[in-house]
């Protein structure tokens, strides 16, 4: 296309205004499709299908900006999805920006008068909720929880759906999160069924209409209670599944919302014990008194004070890069701060404590760059750190990974200075 219209304004001098336009938009166009893959996959997200072995792009960018929308571009935008269409993927999102999704494209009609298709094409409208990244995100499933077709299978009494998990790459600690759930919840008699999200094809998606009983985590309430008047599921709403007790808890949570004993097997109760033994030193030796910050998103963020807590540490403050409800006993919760508020935090904590520990994500390393702070990377996004092998943060063994990553980064701290 790009190498079409050089051609023709080079042979065609006197349409070349209208040319050198549409050029603009299309290397625009490839520009962000490059920018918003390779900052995924090259920065985040080491096994990210959004660059595809051949190639192409799972991004398409349309091109559609306020500046162009006063032309009527439908058939355009309609040749634009057909053609991607023209693949089998499972299902096309076309997600518009909120300030085009307010002037009033119609993407919905659009589609609808494309006839048939290929694939599940679902419109978001992101001007519905003008929320933050996170908002977007349970927007998506929740669209997926109304729109996607589900297998005609009879429901199984021990089968589970998880919804809300906040899967952000496919890399080794959000997918061993997902082995460690599953074994954690076969432990107690239980299979599941399917994971939304999980980094699984729309095919084990659709499988959630075998399981009876859908378990919300914390962001996918409603999300569950979308498919739940779909397949006849019971709902049960629960924690994130962080740090011994609170996995225990969380197993606990669902025993009880589906009408069960809560009381948890003899090999479960020893696993525990054998966690809590492997703890000891790493957290009375290192760990129990040191300062801790945290940044992050909040469920897990929120989750992660509890534990430590649990574990005897001073948790000076915790920031939280989404909108969430704050429960009691967070009071010193740090809601979407913009980064001289972080940073003054951070400078304050690292002014009055030995080199306190520092939890976060990219955002929050780069916040704290210079200050006396002992770092330890969780959560999205990355920052080019990346888990190849299995490096859970959920769950008896996600407590393990999290407390030896930790201990660790204060040990080696403490052996340079």
């Amino acid at each position: 296309e790009i190498l079409d219209l050089i051609i023709q304004a080079v042979t065609d001098p006197q349409k070349s205004e209208p040319i050198d336009t549409r050029l603009r938009s299309v290397l625009g166009r490839r520009l962000l499709e490059l920018l918003r893959a390779e900052v995924i996959s090259d920065n985040h997200d080491w096994n990210s299908s959004l660059i595809m072995e051949d190639g192409r792009y799972r991004i398409a960018s349309t091109g559609v900006s306020p500046d162009s929308i006063v032309m009527d571009r439908k058939e355009q935008l309609a040749d634009f999805i057909r053609k991607l269409d023209s693949e089998s993927w499972g299902v096309l999102l076309v997600y518009p920006a909120p300030i085009t999704s307010m002037l009033g494209i119609d993407y919905n009609g659009i589609i609808q008068g494309m006839g048939s298709l290929n694939n599940l094409i679902l419109d978001a409208r992101p001007v519905d909720t003008l929320g933050d990244w996170l908002a977007g995100y349970r927007e998506l499933v929740e669209l997926l929880a109304r729109r996607l077709p589900l297998e005609n299978a009879q429901m199984e009494p021990d089968s589970l759906g998880i919804v809300g998990y906040l899967y952000d790459r496919n890399e080794g600690d959000h997918r061993a999160n997902l082995q460690e759930m599953e074994r954690l919840l076969a432990m107690v008699g239980l299979d599941v069924a399917s994971i939304w999200l999980s980094g699984r094809p729309t095919g084990h998606l659709a499988r959630i209409s075998r399981a009876s009983t859908l378990i919300a985590l914390p962001g996918g309430e409603e999300a569950a209670r979308l498919l739940a008047e779909r397949t006849g599921a019971s709902v049960v709403k629960t924690r994130l599944p962080v740090g011994p007790q609170g996995t225990l808890e969380w197993l606990k949570e669902i025993l009880r919302g589906m009408g069960r004993d809560d009381t948890l097997s003899r090999e479960l109760l020893l696993e525990t014990r054998e966690v809590y033994e492997l703890l000891t030193k790493p957290v009375l030796g290192v760990l129990s008194g040191q300062t801790v910050v945290l940044a992050g998103e909040p469920v897990l963020t929120l989750a992660l004070v509890d534990m430590f807590k649990e574990f005897g540490m001073d948790v000076a403050w915790a920031a939280v890069n989404g909108r969430f409800p704050i429960p009691k006993g967070h009071e010193k919760t740090l809601v979407v701060p913009d980064l001289g508020a972080l940073r003054e935090a951070m400078e304050a904590t690292a002014a009055s404590t030995m080199a306190p520990l520092l939890i976060g994500n990219e955002r929050a390393m780069a916040v704290s760059r210079g200050l006396e702070m002992v770092p330890v990377s969780l959560g999205f996004q990355s920052g080019g750190i990346h888990e190849l092998l299995d490096a859970p943060f959920l769950g008896l063994k996600g407590t393990l990974n999290l407390v030896q990553k930790m201990a660790n980064a204060v040990t080696l701290y403490t052996m340079r200075k």
